[in-house]
């Protein structure tokens, strides 16, 4: 298990469990795709169909996209298409983009879950996992380095000086599942050893 992994393990679920409901195209290797994408506006590389994507009005051709691609699963699919159906994200988002950012901000993860939950956007073990998070939150508890979102915790975990912080964390609040805890904990004993 490489750092990276370890930080992803650590930080696998805090605050970007809700946006993966809103996530619809470029999920998976796009290697296979030659650009311009003439079904998405002509867009010239990845960036620009994801900019394409976040619109609206384009999000059916972008889920259409990425069923046919093999992008996302039919899973994701129906989860994109029951959140079109929706217009409006929590927050009254309408983007990928929009409902990531506010659902990042650990402020409104109990409308983000209620959402997820009333629309059944998320699958059972994501919203277990958010709703971890949410218990976290309630307890009064902080996450590694106090980090406020997704970016802030990987930032702070992929430290190798905070790794056991972050592993201890994960460990406490049921972040790690059981089967990689033991990993985890032989290559925070590695890095201590240098």
């Amino acid at each position: 298990m490489n750092i990276k992994r370890l930080s992803a393990v650590t930080t696998l679920c805090i605050f970007t469990l809700l946006a993966f409901a809103f996530t619809v195209a470029f999920a998976a290797s796009t290697n296979d795709i030659a650009f311009p994408v003439k079904e998405l506006g002509n867009c010239q590389n990845k960036q620009a169909c994801k900019i394409y994507c976040d619109a609206a009005e384009h999000l059916s051709a972008c889920i259409q996209f990425a069923e046919r691609h093999g992008l996302i699963t039919k899973q994701e699919a129906e989860r994109s298409k029951k959140f079109q159906r929706l217009e409006r994200g929590p927050g009254g988002c309408t983007s990928e983009a929009a409902c990531e950012n506010y659902c990042n901000n650990i402020e409104h993860i109990d409308m983000c879950i209620r959402f997820a939950e009333q629309h059944q956007l998320l699958p059972t073990a994501t919203l277990e996992e958010a709703k971890k998070i949410r218990g976290v939150i309630t307890r009064g508890g902080q996450f590694p380095g106090n980090c406020k979102n997704k970016n802030e915790c990987e930032e702070y975990c992929t430290d190798v000086a905070h790794i056991a912080e972050c592993i201890q964390f994960a460990e406490r609040h049921g972040f790690i599942p059981k089967n990689e805890l033991d990993e985890a904990h032989k290559v925070l004993s590695a890095l201590e050893k240098g």
